[in-house]
C-alpha cells in the first residue's frame, strides 16, 4: 500500500528546453527501478542483500540462491493504494485508486553436486533460477484546479513564439487570437491577466525484468552468484491542461486545451554479481553489484492546442518521435544479517547509486545529448538508501515481521528534501512444504509537478 502527496508548481517550458527537460526527467525516472522482493522480505522492509535462501535472491543478490537446499516456486501479488493530494493556489484536491499487479514470479532449481568424499567441503550445489519481476510502477492519477494571475497559456506562447518557425501550436495560437505580433519581431498576448486552469494527469505502465540467475554454495560458508536480466520499459503519460480566460481584443471568452502525451517503450540488458560470507551460523555478510541497465528506447512525444471562442475553433498539433540509448547508474549493495537462534533474525542493508552518471545518446542530435546530460549532472546526485528489518517466530509455523527503509532524495535542484521514510509489516504461515506470506508497506512521497514552466521564480504552491 502506498500513499502519495504531490505538490504542484505551475510554470512554462521554453522552446527546446522543454524537450531536454523531459528526456532528463525520463532518464531519471527509468533509473530508479528497484529489485523486487518476496512478501516475506517486503514485510521486513526489503532488506535482502545478506539473507539468502529466499526467492528475492533471484532478483537482488544472486549469491543468496546458493543457500537453497531444495527447489522452490514463488508467486507474488500486489495491490497499490494511491492517494494523491494536490495543493494549488489555496485549492486542495485528492484523488485515489487501487492498482492490482504481479510483483514477481520465480522458480529455483536445486542441483546438488555429486561427490564421493566429504559432502561439507568444496562446491556443494549450483542452483539455477528463472524469474519475472516488476521493478517500477508508473500508474498514477492527479488533477487540480485554480485561478492564477502568475501565468497562463497565452504567456507561454508569447514567450516561445519568436523563432518558432513552422510550429503548429504557435500558428494556432496566432490564428485563434491568443497572441499577436507587435511589429518589432516580438509578440504580445491578447488575454486577460487571470485565467482559471484545470489540469488532469494520467500515467500508466511500468518497468520489469526477466532474470536468469545462478547461485553456488561453497562449504556452507561462502556463496557466490551471477545473474543476467532482460529489462523492459512501458511508460505513457498524458497531461490535459484547460485554460479559461478572456480575449481583451475580441471581447470574447477564450478557452484553450493544451495536451501533452509521452509514449516510451523499449528494452535493455543488465547484470548482477554477488557474494555472501557466513563466518559463523549466526552471522551473514553480503555484497552485490548491479550493473547499469543498457536501454534502447523509442519515445513518441505528441502535443496539441485547441482554442475555442465565440467565432470558432483553432487547432494545431506537433509530434516528435525520438530513439535513444539510456545507461542507468550502477548500484552497489551491502548488508549484514544476524540469526537469533531458532526464533528470529535481524537484517540491515545499505545501497549506493550516483544518478549524475546517467548517460544519454539519441538520434535527435549531439546538441540534445549534451543538454540532457548537462541537466542530469546539474539536477541529480548520489543517493545512499538504507534499512533495517526483522522477523520473529511466534510458533514454528507463524512469524511476524517489521521493517523500515530510508530512500534518499537524489534531486539536487530542489530546495526541499523529498526523502522517503517507508514502514513495513507482515505475517507468514508455513505448513509442510508450502508457505503463505503477506506484507503491508506505507510511505509518504512528495514531489513537484510542472504543467509548464516559465523563466521566473514563482513560489511553490502548498
Amino acid at each position: 500500500m502506498k500513499s502519495k502527496k504531490i505538490l504542484l508548481l505551475t510554470s512554462i517550458l521554453l522552446g527546446s528546453y522543454g524537450a531536454f527537460a523531459q528526456y532528463e526527467e525520463d532518464a531519471f525516472r527509468f533509473s530508479t527501478a528497484e529489485s523486487s522482493t518476496s512478501a516475506r522480505l517486503s514485510g521486513m522492509g526489503g532488506q535482502h542483500t545478506a539473507l539468502g535462501g529466499d526467492i528475492s535472491s533471484l532478483y537482488g543478490n544472486p549469491a543468496g540462491l546458493g543457500m537453497y537446499s531444495s527447489s522452490d516456486f514463488s508467486f507474488g501479488l500486489g495491490l497499490m493504494n494511491n492517494s494523491n493530494k494536490a495543493n494549488f493556489l489555496g485549492n486542495s484536491n485528492t484523488t485515489g485508486f487501487f492498482n492490482p499487479n504481479i510483483n514477481n514470479v520465480g522458480v529455483v532449481f536445486h542441483s546438488p553436486i555429486a561427490k564421493t568424499g566429504s559432502l561439507t567441503k568444496g562446491l556443494l550445489s549450483m542452483n539455477f533460477g528463472i524469474g519475472y519481476q516488476k521493478t517500477n510502477f508508473f500508474r498514477n492519477q492527479l488533477n487540480y484546479t485554480g485561478e492564477t494571475n502568475l501565468n497562463g497559456l497565452s504567456d507561454y506562447f508569447q514567450t516561445v513564439a519568436p523563432g518558432s518557425n513552422n510550429d503548429e501550436l504557435v500558428a494556432a495560437a496566432i490564428r485563434g487570437g491568443m497572441i499577436e505580433m507587435d511589429g518589432n519581431g516580438g509578440y504580445f498576448n491578447n488575454t486577460a491577466a487571470t485565467s482559471t486552469q484545470y489540469n488532469d494527469i494520467d500515467r500508466k505502465g511500468g518497468q520489469s525484468n526477466f532474470d536468469l540467475t545462478l547461485g553456488m554454495n561453497f562449504s556452507n560458508t561462502f556463496y557466490l552468484g551471477f545473474g543476467i536480466g532482460i529489462a523492459s520499459v512501458n511508460y505513457r503519460s498524458e497531461n490535459v491542461l484547460r485554460d479559461e480566460t478572456y480575449n481583451d481584443v475580441a471581447q470574447t471568452d477564450l478557452n484553450s486545451t493544451f495536451v501533452k502525451s509521452y509514449d516510451t517503450r523499449g528494452s535493455g540488458l543488465n547484470f548482477k554479481v554477488g557474494a555472501i560470507l557466513k563466518p559463523v551460523n549466526a552471522v551473514r555478510i553480503g555484497v552485490s553489484l548491479e550493473s547499469p541497465t543498457y536501454y534502447n528506447l523509442d519515445d513518441n512525444y505528441y502535443e496539441s492546442l485547441e482554442l475555442d471562442d465565440d467565432y470558432g475553433t483553432e487547432f494545431g498539433d506537433n509530434g516528435y518521435p525520438v530513439n535513444y540509448d539510456l545507461t542507468t547508474p550502477l548500484k552497489l549493495n551491502g548488508g549484514v544479517a544476524f540469526i537469533v537462534g531458532s526464533k528470529g533474525l535481524i537484517s540491515a542493508d545499505v545501497s549506493y547509486r550516483d544518478y549524475s552518471n546517467i548517460k544519454f545518446s539519441s538520434d535527435a542530435g549531439a546538441n540534445t545529448d549534451r543538454n540532457v546530460e548537462s541537466l542530469v549532472r546539474s539536477n541529480y546526485k548520489e543517493a545512499i538508501n538504507y534499512g533495517l528489518g526483522g522477523e520473529y517466530k511466534i510458533t514454528p509455523a507463524v512469524a511476524v515481521r517489521a521493517g523500515y527503509r530510508f530512500i534518499a532524495d537524489a534531486n539536487r535542484a530542489l530546495v526541499r528534501d523529498y526523502s522517503i521514510n517507508k514502514f513495513s509489516g507482515g505475517i507468514g504461515y508455513r505448513f509442510g512444504n508450502y508457505y503463505l506470506d503477506g506484507a503491508l508497506s506505507v510511505y509518504d512521497a512528495k514531489s513537484d509537478y510542472a504543467a509548464y514552466e516559465e523563466p521566473a521564480n514563482y513560489p511553490l504552491a502548498e
